[in-house]
């Protein structure tokens, strides 16, 4: 499991990474600047620095120093949104 936080208006905006006993990577949300309500989304891929998630029509781009959501479609005023991440932490079983 791997959790980020970051803050921005709206609140804390949290984003949880969970590991299925078959390796599937789900991503867990709660982020009230772009939903009301918590989210999940599925993996897309891996980058040279994140991993990538999509959900509700955006792309969530989890670094460790960053959070960038892009083409949301509820928020297209948030072409691109990142916010800093304040914590991280990371588990391995």
């Amino acid at each position: 499991m791997t959790t980020f936080q970051g803050s921005r208006v709206g609140g804390d905006q949290r984003f949880v990474v969970c590991e299925d006993q078959t390796g599937t990577r789900i991503m867990r949300a709660a982020a009230p600047a772009l939903r009301p309500d918590p989210f999940e989304g599925a993996f897309f891929t891996f980058t040279a620095n994140s991993q990538q998630f999509v959900a509700d029509g955006m792309k969530i781009d989890l670094a460790r120093a960053t959070i960038t959501v892009t083409d949301d479609p509820k928020h297209p005023e948030f072409r691109a949104v990142t916010w800093t991440v304040n914590e991280y932490w990371s588990a391995i079983y």
